[in-house]
């Protein structure tokens, strides 16, 4: 029987020394702690005493202020991360009221894990010594330790939060999406691949039909990162949902002005606050190469989020 637990059920696994976490199908996590078990029936891969799974989110293995590999980094990059989990100690783990939460390992190694879909609160499967299963979703009735620690860290100003500040009180005026289509013999996925925002002001003494100039527009590629829209803390739609469900939901924040951009060090997490408690997260799951999102204005001025960052610009205005 399979039960849904707070993150309470983290407490089993502090203290415990993770040892033949692995890689499954695409980018799902497979956590063993505890002394290694004999093989049983048709298993491939050592189990441990205790053991974590996860599903339906991006994450990345951080270790101080460097990132050693996210969930949309090329496979062999992805495993050599896990192997560094491997050998150490959980000390201890949170899961945030939106279900997204940080395991935190000895030398300083940290997993963080972005929600991507609406659909259900089980974040990690939580398997006990006698061999049960629990999901571990948000507990919703109080504050967790991965809240705390995304506030401390988003506390930090970065240069590109700076350069972003051109954009705050312009209006969100039109979204484009972006929908991937793949067809193969009974299999029709479509998912999200990118969106952009372009952004306007009003004009202070409108001239005929033009009320309205162009100042810029963000890309953001959904290959490389995990994406949601919240309003007021609640999901509203996620990168993992259906196209149907993120193209009818992102159009609520068509009309809304930015008042806030936050990007909070070491991986470039950034929240894009707009009005009427509607929030655009980004959660990049890279560690090199690509683009996670750029803003470019009208001036041909360039914004960019990756690995390192970079802009460069023509106006002045960034």
């Amino acid at each position: 029987m399979i039960s849904r637990t707070s993150s309470d059920a983290f407490a089993p696994l502090i203290g415990q020394t993770a040892q033949c976490c692995w890689l499954g199908y695409g980018n799902k996590l497979f956590l063993e702690f505890g002394q290694t078990q004999p093989l049983v029936d048709r298993e491939t891969h050592p189990r441990g005493e205790l053991g974590l799974s996860c599903d339906f989110i991006e994450w990345r293995i951080e270790q101080a202020d460097h990132v050693i590999a996210g969930s949309e980094d090329e496979r062999t990059r992805m495993e050599a991360g896990i192997r560094e989990i491997n050998g150490k100690v959980f000390s201890s783990g949170g899961i945030s009221s939106a279900g997204d939460s940080i395991l935190t390992f000895s030398d300083d190694i940290i997993l963080r894990a972005f929600v991507i879909t609406t659909e259900e609160d089980a974040r990690w499967d939580f398997r006990d010594r006698q061999g049960c299963y629990s999901h571990l979703g948000p507990d919703r009735t109080r504050a967790t330790a991965a809240q705390s620690v995304v506030e401390r860290t988003r506390s930090e100003t970065s240069g590109l939060q700076q350069l972003c500040k051109f954009l705050l009180d312009s209006e969100i005026w039109r979204v484009i999406v972006n929908v991937q289509h793949r067809f193969e013999n009974g299999y029709e996925p479509s998912d999200l691949d990118s969106i952009r925002l372009d952004f306007r002001n009003l004009l202070p003494s409108p001239e005929g039909k033009g009320k309205h100039q162009p100042v810029a527009s963000l890309r953001i590629d959904v290959n490389t990162c995990g994406l949601r829209l919240e309003r007021s803390g609640e999901i509203v739609a996620a990168c993992g949902d259906s196209s149907e469900k993120v193209l009818t939901q992102l159009k609520q924040i068509v009309g809304r002005r930015l008042l806030q951009v936050d990007i909070a060090p070491p991986s470039g997490d950034t929240s894009f606050v707009s009005e009427d408690g509607f929030v655009l997260r980004c959660f990049p799951a890279i560690s090199s190469g690509g683009d996670v999102w750029s803003i470019s204005s009208t001036q041909g001025d360039e914004l960019v989020l990756g690995h390192g960052g970079r802009w460069s610009y023509k106006s002045g205005l960034l």
